[in-house]
């Protein structure tokens, strides 16, 4: 099994991360918008300060980061390409999103209107950034982590000619 191509993990990483926090943008803005002002003043948040935005915006180029690392690591056994690295935003998605915000619901934190279309966004959101950042991500060659596809087996060699006598252990059918 190769080794993981780490800057290539970062660069991939930064990219995916780059795209969730334009997403994550995206959805507060103008998706959720006055939903999700109306809900923070309910609940007294102060909305998002300096300091709270630049903690989001570098929690959310690590979660980029995590997600092509993921990709990296399961491309062996799952092999190369785009369906591997749907199954790693997917599991990100399951991790990160599906958790906290049916946690969120369930105690209250979020109405079930948020909490849904959170979820059905970042359902869109996580498998692609983590395909976008897996699409720059490639192993060095030679590097012996490309899965081999095995060898064809061999056809099965023919019984040899008995002369019409039929193989020992076997009746003909009738007798």
């Amino acid at each position: 099994m190769g080794k993981i191509a780490v800057g290539r993990v970062i660069i991939g990483g930064l990219v995916a991360g780059l795209i969730i926090n334009i997403s994550e943008s995206v959805l507060h803005a103008f998706i959720l918008g006055p939903a999700w002002m109306d809900y923070q003043k309910i609940h007294n948040f102060g909305g998002m300060t300096g300091g709270g935005s630049i903690t989001m915006i570098v929690l959310l180029f690590i979660l980029g980061l995590v997600a092509v690392w993921l990709y990296a690591a399961i491309r062996p056994r799952f092999g190369a390409g785009p369906k591997t690295a749907i199954y790693a935003g997917l599991v990100i998605w399951l991790l990160v999103s599906v958790m906290s915000n049916l946690g969120g619901l369930a105690v209250g934190v979020y109405t079930s209107s948020i909490a849904i279309t959170m979820l059905l966004w970042t359902l869109v959101e996580m498998p692609l950034a983590t395909f976008v950042g897996a699409w720059i991500y490639r192993e060095e060659e030679g590097a012996g982590a490309e899965v081999a596809a095995p060898e064809p087996a061999a056809p099965e060699t023919a019984a040899p000619e008995t002369g019409g006598a039929e193989p020992a252990g076997e009746e003909k059918e009738g007798e």
